[in-house]
């Protein structure tokens, strides 16, 4: 039996996901049932208990996002609960689940485009476009740590992050893969 990490071990963006999958997998109503009422870019304005360092409106949007996205999904499979790469890998992997030219490969051009569109606010209802575009080809989702990251992130360039969040999540779409990539997530050494 895998033993869960301490909580002091994690970061606060691990916290919130790590928090997220156990009111999901334990059916907390009290937490999810306003997260899945909330209307589209209408996120809640508090949820119950919910833990991290993660700046509220951040948590409460991705907790939406999370929660619709696994919402009817099976939860066991733990690459589904807890995701895998940035949000360019995903649908990169969308776009990868049919031959050339088919509808997923079509929807996930369409979603990564939409996301790459310059703006100054964040990518909400974009966001939440590929992502249930994602869900309903039932596919991994992105990392959901990462991707909280990622829009912490999202002005941020310099230091460890040389590209925007928009630049790394591009290149990890439209660019193939190499055997030397540097891990889940980073495609690319920085």
């Amino acid at each position: 039996m895998q033993e869960e990490a301490s909580p002091t071990s994690l970061s606060g963006t691990e916290v919130l996901v790590e928090w997220l999958a156990r009111c999901v997998r334990d059916g907390n109503t009290q937490v999810t049932a306003p997260l899945r009422r909330s209307g589209r870019g209408r996120p809640p304005q508090a949820v119950p208990g919910m833990p991290g360092d993660v700046p509220p409106e951040l948590a409460i949007r991705i907790a939406r996002m999370f929660v619709r996205y696994h919402q009817a999904g099976d939860f066991r499979f733990s690459l589904r609960r807890t995701g895998y790469g940035d949000i360019g890998q995903a649908l990169r992997r969308l776009s990868r689940t049919d031959p050339p030219g088919r509808p997923w490969e079509e929807a996930a051009e369409r979603a990564m485009r939409s996301l790459l569109i310059p703006r100054r606010r964040l990518p909400w209802r974009e966001l939440e476009h590929a992502l249930d575009t994602m869900n309903r080809a039932r596919l991994i989702p992105p990392s959901w740590t990462l991707l909280i990251d990622d829009l912490t992130n999202w002005h941020t360039r310099g230091g460890a992050h040389p590209r925007t969040t928009r630049e790394r999540w591009a290149w990890s779409f439209y660019n193939i893969p190499t055997a030397c990539s540097t891990g889940p997530g980073r495609p690319f050494a920085e």
